[in-house]
């Protein structure tokens, strides 16, 4: 079993180098041009949807921390929220890449979690002078 493990490992080892030999670098391909695509095309977009995504959230959350708890408030701030998540996931890969380190949702900036969220949690976050 030790030899077929160490066969195995051997194989597997040399199989990247056989890979890297295929490999062509591209010298007709304009990088800059590229890169603003990128930016104009998948980024920007993007970036301004969540960042309208972050003003409705912060209107939302001004309507809930003003007025006295209602399902109708907690409704729109939880739909808010959600928007707002959807935004960032949308930007997410730019800051971190494909595979994140941590997946949990807890690690969100943008607001309690979803697991947590209450009418009693949101309004925890409200500051006190508004009721």
């Amino acid at each position: 079993m030790t030899r077929f493990f160490s066969l195995l490992f051997a194989l597997l080892s040399v199989t990247p180098l056989a890979a890297q030999e295929s490999v062509t670098v591209r010298t007709d391909v304009d990088y800059r041009a590229v890169a603003l695509r990128i930016i104009e095309d998948f980024a920007e977009p993007r970036y301004g949807a969540f960042w309208t995504r972050t003003q409705a959230q912060r209107a939302a959350w001004d309507a809930f921390c003003a007025a006295d708890p209602s399902e109708e408030d907690f409704g729109r701030l939880t739909a808010q929220f959600v928007e707002t998540v959807n935004a960032w996931a949308a930007i997410e890969i730019l800051r971190y890449g494909l595979f994140p380190k941590t997946f949990a949702m807890s690690a969100s900036p943008i607001g309690p979690s979803a697991r947590t969220m209450s009418p009693a949690v949101c309004r925890s976050f409200c500051p006190k002078t508004t009721y």
